[in-house]
């Protein structure tokens, strides 16, 4: 699953305003413009789904910010930081 991933390169790429195009250039480099973004799609989807917060990652068009109302200053200090640790678990039941 990319959902660690993902985070991981926004919060490496500063966590706000971070261009779409930088995060699926990283982690999907191997795929062509619409599929990356495809990929992105769908996995802040089950990010949101897993997390049960649907707004825990704001997006524009054309860039991607961690949402202050629900991430702490320090972005690993989630306010839902139980379904975190759950995503975190799922993650590594499957070898993530």
């Amino acid at each position: 699953m990319d959902l660690i991933k993902l985070l991981k390169v926004l919060i490496a790429l500063g966590g706000r305003q971070v261009s779409k195009r930088k995060i699926v250039d990283v982690l999907w480099s191997d795929s062509n413009g619409g599929e990356q973004m495809a990929a992105l799609k769908i996995t802040l989807h089950r990010m949101r789904q897993l997390l049960g917060v649907k707004n825990v990652i704001l997006q524009t068009a054309k860039c991607l910010t961690l949402n202050p109302r629900v991430c702490q200053e320090e972005p690993w200090s989630f306010a839902y930081r139980d379904r975190l640790e759950k995503l975190y678990r799922l993650l590594n039941a499957e070898g993530v």
